[in-house]
């Protein structure tokens, strides 16, 4: 797996397992009629993505990287390169809470964050 890049900024390797997931959607609707069929109308025939990145036990200077990586995407798109080794352009994702660190201690009170970042394709 490559190491995640987000506007530029390299982001620490995810965690080996339960790391990384993509999700394909598209945008529009889906209706099942009275008679049963499905009715299908989308806003966009291409595919969105959604990306979830985790990391386990980031340390301080991690988690700054990836604040950094994250700001790239405040109000705009950014280029990304995800663990796979495909790029995208992506933005925050706009159904998820967007970055969460959740902190926690180690042996001789270091911390470290549990982390998940949201994106999508722009």
């Amino acid at each position: 797996m490559a190491v995640p890049v987000l506007g530029g900024v390299i982001m620490p390797a995810i965690a080996a397992a339960d790391g990384f997931s993509e999700t394909l959607s598209y945008r529009g609707g889906m209706r099942r009629m009275a008679n049963g069929a499905i009715s299908t109308q989308l806003v966009d025939a291409n595919v969105k993505r959604k990306f979830r990145l985790t990391w386990p036990a980031l340390t301080d200077a991690q988690k700054t990287t990836v604040t950094s990586a994250y700001a790239t995407v405040d109000d705009s798109s950014a280029a990304f390169t995800a663990p796979t080794g495909t790029a995208y352009t992506v933005t925050r994702d706009p159904d998820s809470p967007g970055v969460t660190f959740d902190g926690f201690m180690i042996g001789g009170g270091t911390m470290r964050w549990r982390c998940t970042m949201y994106l999508e394709t722009a």
